[in-house]
């Protein structure tokens, strides 16, 4: 298995933390005694659906990550073999692949933004029906 870059890291554990403020502190049950909470239910789906987004976003850069770590092997062998044909097409895919990374990073923070945002209404809404 293949340790993670300290970014990569990073990017998880930011989303381990979104997730954890996600998370709901009261009982599914506790929440259905509102009959009148569709805005209340809108943060949970925003918050929810923002999350979802985010996991995406990081699970392409996750495969793009590996994409380029395979294009670099397959360089280094046709490197090593001479077959220059090979290397310069390996290289083209290598650069398809790291640009990918880097949009794929965009994504990610984009995502990140985007759930910190939702975060606050839904923390609202937690606490609203929590405190009954």
């Amino acid at each position: 298995m293949k340790k993670r870059s300290p970014r990569t890291a990073a990017v998880v554990a930011g989303a381990l933390g979104a997730l954890v403020l996600a998370l709901p502190t009261g009982s599914y049950a506790r929440h259905h005694h509102h009959d009148d909470d569709d805005w209340n239910s809108n943060a949970w789906q925003g918050a929810q659906h923002e999350q979802e987004e985010l996991d995406q976003a990081q699970a392409n850069q996750q495969q793009d990550w590996q994409r380029l770590q395979h294009e670099r092997g397959e360089m280094e062998e046709a490197r090593r073999a001479g077959d220059w044909g090979a290397y310069q097409q390996e290289l083209q895919e290598a650069r398809e692949a790291k640009r990918a990374l880097r949009n794929d990073q965009g994504q990610v923070e984009h995502e990140q933004q985007e759930l910190g945002e939702q975060q606050p209404a839904y923390r609202d809404y937690r606490n609203e029906w929590s405190g009954d």
